[in-house]
This record gives structure tokens, sequence and C-alpha cells, in this order.
């Protein structure tokens, strides 16, 4: 299975690999990822104000140092 993925499609292929990994078991995967901001994206944090205010939380996750992304690259690294 060959996954090719832009931008926020990177960190959600990753997810989906992480959450459904037995499913997977067993599977050759190979991952293309462009420009996607596995360590967070400093524009994030220019709307992170925007973003508490409309309370949009895709912003909060996409932050660099984000607790959701710290985790996702926890995990996504046991798995591999």
């Amino acid at each position: 299975i060959l996954f090719v993925a832009h931008s926020l499609g990177g960190i959600i292929v990753r997810e989906v690999l992480v959450r459904h990994a037995p499913a997977l078991a067993g599977k050759r995967i190979g991952l293309l990822l462009v420009a996607s901001p596995s360590a967070g994206s400093k524009y994030a944090q220019f709307l992170a104000t925007a973003a508490s205010v409309t309370r949009q939380r895709l912003v909060e996750e996409l932050a660099t140092k984000s607790p959701f992304l710290r985790r996702l690259e926890d995990d996504f690294r046991r798995l591999i």
C-alpha cells in the first residue's frame, strides 16, 4: 500500500496508520509525504489567537510543539 499525501494529509495518514496498525499488520506500506508539517507549522502559531476564539482545534494541534503532534510522532516511531 502506497500513501501519497500533501500537507495535512500526511498527518492524517500517519494517524490512520497508528490507529489501525493491527488491521495493517503484515502489509508492506510506503509513505510519500510532501510538505507535511510533522513537527508543526509556524503558520499555525500565527493563527493561534484566532483559533482560540473560534475554537478551531485543528490549528492548535498543528502548532509547533503541540501535544497532539508529539504523541503522534512518538506513536508513529514505535510503530515503524
